[in-house]
């Protein structure tokens, strides 16, 4: 029984993604600009820098949080810190109930260079604990929430490790996803996705300053799997939609599989971020770096499985990405000129051997079988290539004179 598959069907109206597709790039394009100019802007700034504003569990240095007895500003803090601070000290002053007195110090401890380890570990406590007595004596009392310190050492590791956790990730993925497809454009396509979104969310970061610690890897991470999972469910419907709809052009098929899985894409992100958003206004002060660093990867990680992912698999095919019908007179042609620059023996067999069925190319190169894929097309051939065989003639023949006997 011959299957018969639906070439183009009418039923099926697409959302017009991949016709859009280099306006996409270009908002793509210059998002990542914009990000590096935020960067680079963070960078020149004294008082961050880097081009991220990096925790004590980066750069090394003492931070310390907590109330004071009396309203402060950020600049009167500032001058109590200096007098104990090797570097410009950063100073966060949280408003809440119509108070400022929730600060925020970070700041390297001054200790002497010249000593031991041993040494310049007990003049850190001491200068920490007549820095925290003159706040106290300052501004009606301090009450100390948290104190942490982080060696310069440790914070080189760190970073060192996170890049490390990156470069790995990146590559398990783009294996994994060439072993899912079979294709590497897929997986050279998904990888660019990552980079995209990764680039954007630390743009994001430099432009609302969000304090990166070492929970910031984890952030990263977390949105890479996001943005993976999103674009492998569109990838996936890529494939079914290409073995269901084999003469179908590449571009509607891409259409079609954004379409499909839109809904569940949209679904998805906006449970998330629900439960960000209420992080953002009820969770603690103290995740809210890692919150708001996430929000926005979120966002950016369902724009990319949506517009920038697919349009990329149609960018780096190889082949043309229609994917357009073999027909028999095509296959003659291409026979006959084959046969030209053939010898006489070459010339004779190919006469002998059996006409080429046709054929749909593939995304991948393969083909699937005419019986399988065409429809309408056997009459046209049978019509043109009709030729009766011995036993037929014969019939006719008799038939012929039955009827002139009588």
């Amino acid at each position: 029984m011959i299957k018969v598959i639906e070439r183009d069907p009418e039923k099926l109206k697409p959302i017009q993604f991949i016709k859009f597709k280099w306006l996409w790039f270009t908002i793509s394009i210059l998002s990542i600009v914009a990000s590096a100019w935020f960067m680079m802007a963070n960078a020149s700034d004294p008082a961050i820098g880097t081009p991220l504003k990096l925790g004590i569990d980066y750069t090394g240095g003492s931070l310390l949080s907590g109330t004071t007895g009396l309203d402060v500003t950020a600049v009167e803090v500032a001058k109590v810190v200096q007098k104990y601070s090797s570097s410009e000290p950063v100073v966060q002053v949280v408003r809440r109930d119509g108070h400022t007195r929730d600060i925020e110090v970070r700041t390297t401890i001054k200790v002497d260079p010249s000593a031991g380890r041993d040494e310049q570990n007990d003049q850190r406590t001491e200068n920490l604990s007549q820095l925290k007595d003159e706040l106290a004596d300052s501004f009606g009392g301090f009450e100390l929430k948290n104190q942490d310190y982080v060696g310069p050492t440790v914070g080189k590791e760190l970073i060192q490790n996170a890049i490390v956790a990156l470069i790995l990730g990146s590559i398990l993925i783009l294996i994994y996803v060439f072993w899912r497809f079979g294709n590497f454009v897929f997986a050279i396509a998904a990888i660019l996705a990552l980079l995209h979104d990764v680039l954007i969310t630390l743009g994001g970061v430099a432009l609302m300053k969000i304090e990166v610690n070492s929970s910031f890897i984890a952030v990263i991470l977390t949105i890479i799997g996001y943005s993976i999972n999103g674009t492998i469910i569109t990838f996936d419907r890529v494939r079914e939609n290409m073995k269901k709809y084999p003469a179908l052009d590449f571009v509607k098929l891409a259409d079609i599989s954004l379409t499909q899985t839109i809904v569940r894409t949209l679904a998805t992100v906006f449970t998330v971020v629900l439960v960000l958003l209420s992080l953002v206004f009820f969770g603690g002060e103290s995740i809210q770096p890692f919150v708001r660093a996430m929000l926005f990867g979120i966002v950016c990680g369902a724009y990319t499985s949506i517009f920038i992912a697919t349009p990329l698999v149609l960018v780096f095919k190889k082949k043309e990405a229609a994917r357009v019908a073999v027909t028999v007179a095509e296959a003659e042609k291409m026979a006959e000129e084959m046969e030209e620059g053939a010898s006489p023996k070459q010339k004779s067999a190919a006469k002998q051997a059996p006409r080429p069925k046709p054929a749909f190319a593939s995304a991948d190169g393969s083909a699937s079988s005419s019986a399988e894929s065409t429809e309408g097309e056997s009459g046209d051939e049978d019509k043109d290539d009709y030729r009766p065989e011995k036993s037929e003639k014969k019939q006719l023949v008799k038939k012929k004179g039955k009827a002139r006997r009588r």
